[in-house]
């Protein structure tokens, strides 16, 4: 995992994990990849002394680190330790360098990643109908992305565009990047408001972007109290600026994904082979959370998932597996 332990996402997929690994019975061991350790030689050395830190792993679970792709692949088929990647989707030039996973390297045996244009997408199309409810009139749009240089941000931007062609009467006033850096998210809706003041909706590419634009129009009361908030992630800290009206929807569900993973290998590790029905790349969308339904996100909710009823080997080889968010938050029913 990448080292920021203050990033409340990567927390979440960790602690997600560790519940799932309770569920099935799996040693789960944790490492943090520390900034000096992602250089080629130094991530070869990490990865080794990951491998050497305890009994050999019979698998690693990991998101991609830019540039260190087919450093970890190679290692990985020396070592001959089945390796399963997160998070970010594959890009053609990668898979046009590397393959598909069990291409070129049989021991990368699956990648999972949430539809990023399709999020983007979703939340413009959600935004643009939450402003309709409010106003007949033209709809004005500000966006504010992660990193456009960055596969994720160019995917999140790129649904945004495909759903604003569809829709000639919301303008989009400005599209800014702000490097997924809150800081600097706040600092530029501030300038921003006062540039356009007549502002119906803030895109945003993710939470923390999104509580940052919400801070600065704290300061623009009329703004405010017209302009509807729309964010991706589902960090803990989102169902709180959801439940008093100041963010609008909040698209997620990956946060599950590493503990999704752990009963897929449950399966392949039990000879039941996961990629027989989802084959080795799997895709899947993010689902929204709006005032409606933001209880699914208290931590009280969420401790009480089964992440074992995913594997076959509990469910019965001939059942589906499902990635759903918001069946996986709503396997209980919620007071």
């Amino acid at each position: 995992m990448p080292l920021d332990r203050t990033s409340t996402f990567w927390e979440n997929i960790v602690k997600h994990m560790k519940l799932a690994a309770e569920q099935l019975t799996i040693n789960l061991d944790v490492h943090y990849l520390k900034q000096s350790d992602s250089r080629r030689f130094n991530y070869s050395e990490y990865l080794n002394r990951v491998l050497a830190s305890s009994e050999r792993p019979d698998y690693l679970v990991t998101p991609f680190f830019k540039g260190l792709e087919k450093t970890l692949l190679e290692l990985t088929s020396q070592e001959k330790i089945s390796l399963f990647t997160f998070n970010v989707p594959l890009s053609d030039e990668m898979t046009a360098t590397l393959g598909f996973p069990r291409e070129r390297y049989p021991y990368w045996i699956g990648h999972i990643s949430p539809d990023e244009v399709d999020a983007g997408y979703q939340l413009a199309d959600r935004l643009i109908q939450l402003a309709a409810k409010n106003s007949t009139d033209a709809v004005k749009l500000i966006a504010v992305n992660g990193d456009r240089t960055g596969v994720v941000g160019q995917l999140r931007e790129k649904g945004l565009m495909q759903r604003l062609a569809l829709s000639p009467d919301v303008e989009l006033l400005q599209l800014v990047d702000a490097k997924w850096m809150p800081g600097k998210a706040q600092y530029m809706a501030s300038r921003l408001v006062r540039r356009h003041q007549d502002i119906d909706l803030f895109w945003a590419a993710s939470d923390h972007i999104a509580m940052a634009v919400v801070n600065a129009l704290a300061d623009y009361e009329a703004t405010m109290d017209k302009a509807i908030v729309g964010s991706i992630d589902w960090t803990k800290e989102i169902g709180s600026y959801i439940e008093n009206r100041s963010v609008g929807v909040s698209f997620g569900g990956h946060i599950f994904e590493g503990a999704w993973i752990l009963p897929l290998l449950y399966d392949h590790y039990n000879h039941q082979d996961f990629a027989k029905q989802l084959t080795s790349v799997i895709s899947y969308k993010m689902q929204g959370i709006t005032v409606k339904n933001s209880v699914l996100l208290k931590a009280d909710n969420i401790n009480k998932i089964d992440f074992s009823y995913l594997s076959q080997c509990f469910t019965g080889k001939n059942s589906a597996y499902h990635f759903s968010p918001l069946k996986q938050l709503t396997q209980y029913d919620v007071k």
